[in-house]
């Protein structure tokens, strides 16, 4: 299998642009999270929860990824 200037494959190129996409979406979920706080409100708390669910999610998919391919995070950047 041909081998990119990083000396990965297609299917860890793949996974760590998956890992990154995850990692992404858990920092705009945390955001969330924190904004549903500090704003308040009636439905803050299910915002926050949702949220939170949403970070703990992407983070695992982003981490199921990396370790499919015996991956780490070193390896996204």
């Amino acid at each position: 299998m041909a081998l990119d200037e990083l000396g990965a494959d297609p299917y860890q190129r793949a996974a760590i642009g998956c890992a990154r996409k995850g990692a992404f979406v858990t920092i705009l979920s945390v955001c969330a999270m924190v904004g549903a706080f500090v704003k308040g409100g009636d439905q803050a708390l299910y915002l926050a929860g949702g949220s939170l669910a949403c970070a703990v999610f992407s983070f695992g998919v982003a981490r199921w990824q990396l370790s499919k391919e015996s991956l780490g995070w070193s390896d996204m950047c």
